[in-house]
């Protein structure tokens, strides 16, 4: 049985009505606060940093100060650590928890929080190689934005913070100081309270989607990583999924935790979302440039369009009018968050593309592969392989039908399901159309 099809199976079977209450929990009051917190940690960050590459549950004491309008809080106690996967490899400033001790002052009922840092000193717009981070100071208050976004779209998330963090190095005989700007995330065990969840299902004990979640649940995790233009997750949808996730890793950027009323999903970690950071270095390996007007709109499309291939019409009707009814709540979202001016305009960019890719019938339900085993070829004639020899389309392949000739038609193939994608990438797929057998096209 197909991963498409164990979905629909699910879906079937499963409650009809949308699930969407409650979504936030009780109210934490630090965090309803959506002004910048100020303030100073004191903390020998260096050797923090030092030792964290060799011993990930290494910390340190740190005193934290707050600005003057909350001087009250000076003097806070702490204990500071790095957290983080792929940032510990590639930030010179990684990403941190802090662990207050006794009175909280400014962080009022708060025991501990996750500051998501600036990571480096990368220039302007530039991403690191590796994982195409925008390793400075934008990066954690655009995040902020799409937590904001998210949360608009009705998906569980923990909730967020702009800050403005000083930085006190006491490893340094002279107390070396950088302020930056930062991003206050709530702790995990804060949001497993606040939804009153009773333990989590951790990564080794997750099995899949479609034995965890409603279809609802993971119906609106797709359409929202999609308005985000987020690709740096993993959830596997039933046994055999292999998109982007593999048998040692069923669940990643994303936690799941078990409440009185079912389990549920929490998104997080956003640092890799296409409105930080504007583009995916990975985009030519994976998509073609001439799909769509942007590699946004791409982006988007892909996403939405592998929903398709997941659950069934009724679901996704009932989906695509409830993100239709919170358009005007996420546009909002992100014109009241603190963001420069080149994050938002990102963030609008995304938000945009992906209601152009649901507002419409012709557009939600476009052109696509329908048969399995689906052969595609370099010529008309069908005697070279666009791939590997016998290759095929995985049905739910978008495409972009050009013209026909010798009874096929010549397409632009969206690999939406990343079935060329490396280790097994098909340079033709990506960078030219294909012909395909025309019986195979419908919606």
């Amino acid at each position: 049985m197909t991963v498409s099809r164990l979905i629909r199976s699910a879906c079937f079977a499963g409650a009809l009505a949308l699930v969407i209450a409650p979504l936030h929990g009780a109210s934490a009051g630090f965090f309803d606060d959506p002004s910048i917190i100020t303030f100073t940690i004191e903390a020998p960050f260096q050797h923090l940093f030092d030792n964290s590459d060799k011993d990930n549950t290494f910390s340190v004491p740190a005193r934290v100060r707050g600005d003057q309008a909350t001087s009250s809080a000076a003097g806070l106690e702490g204990e500071l650590s790095v957290r983080g996967n792929t940032s510990r490899k590639e930030c010179t400033f990684p990403k941190l928890k802090l662990k207050l001790k006794g009175d909280r002052g400014l962080f009022e009922d708060v025991h501990t929080v996750k500051i998501n840092t600036h990571c480096g000193e990368s220039p302007g717009e530039e991403l690191s190689r590796e994982f195409g981070r925008l390793a400075n100071e934008k990066s954690p208050w655009r995040e902020g934005v799409v937590y904001r976004m998210a949360d608009a779209a009705g998906a569980r998330t923990p909730r967020s913070r702009p800050a403005r963090v000083t930085y006190i190095d006491t490893s340094v005989p002279s107390g070396r100081t950088l302020t930056r700007n930062a991003l206050i995330v709530e702790d995990d065990d804060d949001v497993k309270s606040r939804l009153g969840a009773t333990a989590e299902i951790t990564p080794d004990q997750f099995t899949n989607a479609q034995q965890t979640f409603t279809p609802d649940e993971t119906a609106r995790i797709l359409f929202t990583e999609a308005l985000i233009g987020n690709f740096d997750w993993c959830l596997m949808m039933a046994p055999g999924d292999d998109y982007r996730c593999d048998a040692r890793k069923k669940l990643w950027n994303m936690a799941a935790y078990r409440t009185p009323s079912g389990a549920v999903p929490v998104l997080q970690d956003f640092d890799l979302a296409g409105p930080v950071t504007g583009r995916h270095i990975w985009f030519d390996h994976v998509f073609p440039r001439d799909f769509s007007a942007s590699e946004i709109d791409t982006e988007v499309i892909a996403q939405v369009q592998r929903a398709r291939t997941l659950f069934d019409r009724p679901l996704l009707e009932r989906m695509r009018q409830d993100f239709l009814s919170r358009r005007d709540a996420l546009f909002r979202a992100i014109d009241g968050a603190t963001v420069d001016t080149q994050g938002s305009k990102l963030a609008h960019a995304y938000l945009d593309a992906f209601y152009r890719a649901i507002a419409e019938d012709r557009d939600f339900y476009r052109p696509v592969i329908t048969k399995e085993g689906t052969r595609i070829f370099k010529d008309a004639v069908g005697e070279i392989d666009a791939c590997g020899k016998g290759d095929t389309a995985p049905a739910g392949t978008p495409i972009k039908e050009l013209r026909r000739e010798s009874g096929r038609a010549e397409v632009m193939l969206l690999d939406a399901l990343w079935h060329w994608a490396p280790p097994r990438e098909c340079v033709p797929v990506h960078r030219a159309p294909v012909w395909i057998d025309p019986s195979a096209i419908g919606r």
